[in-house]
């Protein structure tokens, strides 16, 4: 196993010194950059993450999609129709399109007032003699709400009951386009601001399907986080295990998370300090500090944990305390005047708390140290 620290995923056969006795069931990952400094940890990683018809990955998704809501509603709906318009006007799928457009009709799927509105009136212009069948059809199959009789002037599914299959395919074809249209906006939406996004219980996953989530977990062994929607996605998938509880998962994110804000930047404990910024009316002033790599990712890291109401407190908890470990001067000068109050308290306390571990113990905690420590001692304090 190389000890050159990358993303590429290795298989180790197991050993005497493998620390599972299912190891044959796990996947070795290259070791990461986990603590400040040159020691590197191997990380093992079951298979079935790794695997893309995990039933472990389908749970995820089959828990996670009552989370998307009307935008994951709509969008199966408009898969749907694009499949069902690959086909031809055949009298069975032609059945199965007037079912699914009476769904609609019918209030089964999140579709606006306006778009339904606009179906109506579709329907409607489409209801004459050269798109309706010449005799009333059977209705002993008929969906929920086509009535036995003639079909009164507002009864909508009598009206796609009745219609041709070159009339449904047509109102089918104009819903399929105004769900696209939908979806369109929406992804747009979450490209100009996806924190307000996500702030707003947006989730950033385009679909919950096992294939999206398949490569994003393999994208969190070769990403970076310098794209904001990257950091998103890879922060929502960690919130997503930890809310599931998927120690597993949650582990696999949570360490690339750490490893991109550590990655290539220098780290000496002695050398971290909160440089005041020098005053304007100074007669030398210094120049403004060069901003590491680093920088804009912890930003971001730091606006999305602290936005996002679901984030949960580990992940908050373990933004901070990365950088007080593993940020330089200038970027805590960087980041600190986009904080609030709260975020400057917090990475104030943490970057106290490193520098007097360096004083008194000479000892420098890992970050797991350290958070073990708080959950310890939260739990005292809930005890009292």
């Amino acid at each position: 196993m190389s000890h050159t620290p990358d993303f590429r995923m290795t298989v180790e056969r197991p050993g005497r010194d493998s620390p599972s006795p299912d190891s044959q069931g796990y996947l070795y990952v290259t070791p990461f950059h986990l603590e400040c400094g040159a020691e590197k940890k191997r990380l093992m990683v079951h298979k079935e993450l790794m695997c893309s018809a995990s039933p472990y990955i389908k749970d995820l998704c089959d828990k996670a999609k009552p989370l998307r809501g009307s935008s994951e509603n709509l969008a199966g709906l408009s898969r749907f129709f694009e499949e069902s318009l690959k086909e031809g006007n055949a009298a069975g799928i032609n059945t199965i399109r007037v079912k699914m457009l009476i769904n609609v009709w019918n209030g089964k799927y999140d579709v606006s007032a306006n778009h339904k509105k606009d179906l109506r009136a579709l329907i409607k212009n489409q209801t004459n003699s050269a798109y309706m069948n010449n005799k009333m059809r059977d209705t002993k199959n008929a969906p929920e709400g086509v009535a036995a009789t003639n079909p009164g002037q507002d009864n909508i599914p009598d009206r796609l009951w009745l219609l041709k299959a070159v009339a449904v395919r047509k109102v089918a074809e104009a819903l399929h386009d105004a769900l696209k249209t939908v979806k369109r906006a929406e992804s747009e939406s979450i490209a100009k601001n996806p924190l307000h996004a996500v702030a707003n219980d947006t989730l950033v996953l385009e679909d919950i399907d096992s294939a999206t989530v398949q490569h994003l977990i393999q994208y969190i062994y070769q990403g970076t986080l310098q794209d904001k929607t990257s950091v998103l996605r890879m922060c929502e998938l960690y919130s997503l295990a930890h809310k599931f509880r998927m120690e597993a998962l949650q582990e696999v994110v949570m360490t690339r998370i750490i490893t991109c804000i550590v990655n290539d930047v220098e780290v000496s404990a002695p050398d971290l300090k909160i440089e005041a910024p020098t005053s304007q009316t100074s007669e030398h002033p210094t120049p403004a500090p060069q901003i590491s790599p680093l920088y804009p990712p912890l930003a971001i890291v730091l606006q999305y944990v602290f936005v996002t109401p679901t984030a949960p407190w580990e992940l908050r908890n373990l933004v901070v305390e990365t950088l007080a470990w593993c940020a330089k001067p200038s970027d805590l000068l960087a980041i600190w005047g986009k904080l609030n109050r709260k975020m400057a308290l917090m990475l104030a306390h943490a970057v106290m708390e490193r520098l007097t571990d360096v004083r008194l113990a000479g000892v420098e905690l890992s970050l797991m140290e350290r958070l073990k420590r708080a959950d310890e001692k939260m739990a005292n304090e809930a005890a009292n």
